[in-house]
């Protein structure tokens, strides 16, 4: 259950940055900085939840499509943190 809400949070973020993009008002802002904030905290959680299965099941290790999803998110919480 730790998954949607990392997307929700970005999906959410973006839409706040058109609605500020197109009525300039700060309130968009700051709910887009909060929505940022929400999601990283998610991202990590989930990200932790990921580990687990990771470090504890050899044959997951052994996937290659894991590490590229592994590396993925870590990219885009990075992108996320740098723009927070």
């Amino acid at each position: 259950m730790l998954i949607p809400f990392p997307v929700a949070f970005f999906v959410s973020a973006f839409v706040c940055d058109l609605a500020f993009w197109a009525t300039a008002k700060t309130a968009w802002s700051t709910a887009a900085i909060w929505f940022v904030g929400a999601d990283i905290i998610m991202a990590l959680l989930a990200a932790l939840a990921g580990l687990t299965d990771v470090v504890g099941d050899g044959r997951i290790r052994d996937l290659t499509d894991v590490w590229w999803h592994a590396g993925g998110n870590a990219l885009i919480v990075l992108i996320q943190i740098y723009n927070w």
